[in-house]
Order: structure tokens, then sequence, then C-alpha cells
């Protein structure tokens, strides 16, 4: 059973050192730097704006600064809330909505590729 714990490591450290590199060079200044996408920069100002919402205004998470009069405009796009809550604690202690969402991209990555490595190890 050691064994296959360091194992498990082992493949993790490994896809960590991949997400390292397919991701470059942003993870040289991941508070400041964003992927080159319209998605990067659409789900960072939207789980932003939840994020904000849930410290200033919480029964109403909807609530978008674009597209006035309108309110809740966060309902024309993905909500992102499970994205959101996972990256609080970060944007709680920094204030810094591009660290947040780097750092949840970085983990999605790898943590996602070892979710793969184990599914297919047990089958």
């Amino acid at each position: 059973m050691k064994k296959d714990g360091r194992t498990q490591a082992g493949v993790l450290l490994l896809f960590v050192i991949v997400t390292f590199f397919q991701l470059w060079p942003l993870p040289l200044d991941p508070s400041r730097a964003l992927y080159e996408t319209i998605d990067s920069v659409l789900n960072t100002w939207t789980m932003t704006r939840v994020q904000q919402n849930l410290f200033a205004h919480p029964g109403d998470i909807f609530r978008g600064n674009i597209f006035f009069p309108l309110t809740r405009t966060l309902r024309f796009s993905d909500l992102l809330l499970p994205q959101s809550l996972l990256g609080l604690p970060v944007y709680a202690l920094t204030q810094n909505p591009l660290l947040a969402y780097n750092l949840l991209l970085f983990a999605s990555y790898f943590l996602n590729a070892l979710a793969m490595f184990l599914l297919v190890r047990h089958l």
C-alpha cells in the first residue's frame, strides 16, 4: 500500500510539471497574467463579480455591472458558482481576481489528470 501512495504522488508531481509547461508563461506571474483567450477574461470577470456579490450582496449573486440599466446580468452567461466558491478563499485573502482564477486553472489541470489516471488504473 505504501508503494501505491508513492506512485500516486509521483504521478501527481508529473502532472504538476506538465501543467506548468503547458500553461507557460502563465506560471511565471499568476497574479498579473491571464491565459490568452476571451473565455479567460469572461470567466475571471464572472468569478470576481460572484465573489464580490457574496460579500456585498449575499442575497443577489446575479448582480452584474454591465448592460445598464439591467441589474441581474450574470444570468446572461454561466454563473460559475462552484468555481467562484473554490476560488473565494484566495480572492478573500489577496483581493486579486487573476491569482484566484489562475490557481483554480492550474489545480483543475493537474487534478483532472490525476482523477483520470486513478479512474483508468481502477478500471
